[in-house]
């Protein structure tokens, strides 16, 4: 993931962690994953914040280009009220994999590139299903 910022793949996790505990988001609440995407070796990065109480609606909270899911990070104590939030990195942004975006010729490609990604994470994190 993360080589080419100078950041170890643990010290992003440990910064993660922190950003949840400084919103207040108990340990046992959460879960951080890469889900592999399946048919390649990308993967995508997951934050995976549980409801206040069982039986809530998932929201899945993307991100915009060039930023992460940690982007969402103030607002998932409010919203674990009302849902189970999962956070996800795109693929090429925040901790998910980088393989293959040098290769995208226009929207096109761009489009589908990111929202096959999505599909392919919602079957393998078994959202939505």
């Amino acid at each position: 993931g993360n080589w080419w910022k100078g950041l170890s793949e643990a010290r992003f996790a440990d910064s993660e962690r922190a950003l949840m505990r400084l919103n207040s988001i108990p340990e046992d609440a959460y879960t951080i994953k890469d889900v592999r995407l399946e048919g390649s070796n990308d993967f995508i990065h997951e934050i995976r914040v549980k409801g206040e109480r069982e039986g809530l609606p998932v929201l899945v909270l993307i991100h915009g280009y060039m930023s992460g899911g940690m982007q969402f990070c103030k607002m998932m104590r409010h919203l674990r009220k009302y849902f189970e939030v999962i956070t996800v990195d795109l693929l090429g942004m925040g901790a998910s994999s980088r393989h293959g975006q040098a290769d995208l010729q226009g929207f096109e490609q761009a489009r589908h590139y990111f929202l096959n990604s999505i599909y392919r994470w919602s079957k393998a994190s078994n959202v939505g299903q």
